[in-house]
């Protein structure tokens, strides 16, 4: 598959979510699927919240498409699909954490008799590794959807990082698949930045996060370093892993239950210290498409002590920010106190 029939699928995605994203929207409110503001949440009006079919609807076409009947790309669009269902249930009906980190699990385990492997660790491991992964993936996913645009962008950025590593590899299917989930994600985004018209709601971010989950599993790994896979793996998802990080230590330092909403994530941060919310998104994408070049990189490097140092510097890195993330205050600071 060349670049050009890779760029076709983002493209047939991109219009498919454009085209159904006015269909979702109305769905929503006819059917009752709407955030209504308070609480936690940041937005002024009521919204709708099914925009996630839009881009489960562009992802599927074009990554069925492109990709064909792969066995990665039924295995990773089913899992997909199964979340999003879940998350549409959820989007009307809250569900306790328990049983959505069960159905996480199980997308999980799905992937590992589907043939995805962790391999970063001992063969006896390496399912609990993957199923560990993919719940870390889509509950960090489902996290920093909580700002117009955020969750949205990090799916374009990271699937097509991941779609560019797939197509170098001669992994075709996965790249279609990346690469489709990117345009979809492009196509949502015109209805979802800053003010958004709808959201993803549960339904799209748990999409997003399983697409991404599965993708990064089927990542060819070249050189055998579990090292080198798992930084490519942590610098596709950095701002995803940083803004999760940031909000259950905050929560746990706090006392407060780490899987309860609350406004102590990145984009509430940047937003108390000035920052607008097209500039919070613009931040956020901008910071994981520079992770995902590093992604790139860090892949392509060859020989034991390149890769080691490339880990070591990476590491450094994202502690830093980390560390400076947790220092910035946050709205429900006095709350908590």
């Amino acid at each position: 598959m060349d670049d050009a029939e890779l760029l076709l699928a983002a493209v047939v995605a991109a219009a498919v979510s454009l085209v159904v994203t006015p269909f979702a929207r109305r769905l929503a409110h006819r059917t009752g699927f709407v955030d209504h503001p308070g609480g936690h949440r940041v937005h002024e009006t009521a919204t709708p919240v099914l925009g996630g079919l839009a881009v489960a609807a562009g992802t599927v076409v074009a990554g069925l498409a492109f990709g064909g009947a792969d066995r990665r790309v039924l295995a990773t669009l089913g899992v997909a699909l199964g979340l999003a269902a879940v998350g549409c249930w959820d989007d009307r009906r809250p569900l306790p954490p328990t049983v959505r980190l069960a159905v996480e699990a199980a997308g999980g385990l799905a992937l590992v008799l589907a043939g995805a492997r962790a391999g970063i660790g001992p063969g006896w491991l390496d399912p609990l590794l993957v199923v560990v992964w993919f719940v870390a993936v889509v509950n960090a996913c489902n996290m920093i959807d909580n700002h117009d645009g955020i969750c949205s962008s990090m799916g374009a950025v990271t699937g097509l990082g991941a779609g560019a590593i797939a197509a170098m590899a001669g992994a075709d299917p996965v790249a279609a698949v990346g690469f489709a989930l990117a345009g979809a994600a492009v196509g949502f985004l015109a209805s979802n930045l800053p003010p958004a018209t709808i959201f993803l709601g549960d339904t799209g971010s748990m999409f997003i996060g399983g697409t991404i989950g599965a993708l990064v599993l089927w990542l060819p790994d070249p050189s055998g370093s579990s090292l080198q896979r798992l930084t490519v793996a942590a610098l596709l998802l950095l701002v995803p892993f940083l803004d999760e990080g940031t909000a259950i230590i905050t929560r746990l330092r706090e006392g407060r239950d780490p899987m309860m909403a609350s406004t102590d994530h990145l984009s509430h941060r940047l937003r108390l210290a000035g920052r607008s919310q097209r500039a919070i998104v613009a931040i956020m994408a901008g910071t994981q498409a520079v992770a995902a070049v590093a992604a790139v990189v860090v892949w392509r490097l060859r020989g034991h002590a390149a890769i080691a140092a490339a880990a070591a510097v990476c590491l450094a890195i994202g502690i830093a920010l980390l560390a400076g993330a947790l220092r910035m205050p946050h709205p429900g600071q006095e709350r908590a106190a």
